[in-house]
């Protein structure tokens, strides 16, 4: 008797629930269902734009870039000159007493990225890029990875060799 006292009293709660969940009653209320989008909130529907990208890493924070990014913009644009970095110039900018590094590489077409640069050396030689991003990618010791979030700006990580990661934003400075 008891068993059935509880899965009756179960019946009670889930149907009082199911009802406060339902509509109001009224024929011209509209029904609010909530769906998981099936893209990337914030990917770029166009392709990215093919040419020089230039950036700075943002530290162990994927946000973290926004306080010093345009700061440094004329830093990481004097330092990636054609693809490649400058010599003559700085691979890294000092911001609040620590230092980030810059980077560079070539889109060289919709679906090759080659000669991604990270500080001063050359960490990924060639990467496929699949529409708008980049899936991790390894060599020398280095990986990569990245997404377009519009046509010229890309967001994404880099491990060394001791599997430390490192955010990166670079943007489209010319072709």
């Amino acid at each position: 008797m008891r068993q059935r006292a509880i899965v009756l009293t179960l019946f009670a709660v889930l149907s009082v629930g199911l009802a406060a969940c339902g509509s109001s009653g009224s024929s011209s209320s509209s029904s609010s269902t909530s769906t998981v989008p099936t893209t990337r909130l914030g990917a770029s529907s166009a392709p990215p734009k093919l040419g020089y990208y230039a950036g700075i890493d943002c530290g162990s924070s994927s946000s973290g870039c926004d306080p010093y990014f345009t700061t440094s913009a004329e830093g990481y644009k004097s330092f990636c000159k054609g693809g490649k970095p400058n010599s003559g110039h700085s691979s890294d900018f000092q911001y609040k007493a620590k230092y980030y590094n810059y980077v560079c590489f070539t889109l060289q077409s919709s679906n090759q990225l080659v000669n991604f640069y990270y500080a001063d050396a050359k960490i990924v030689n060639s990467v496929h890029v699949s529409s708008d991003r980049f899936p991790e990618t390894c060599d020398n010791g280095y990986c990569i990875s990245g997404e377009w979030f519009s046509t010229r700006d890309v967001n994404g990580r880099i491990r060394n060799p001791n599997h430390v990661y490192a955010y990166y934003k670079a943007v489209w400075i010319g072709s």
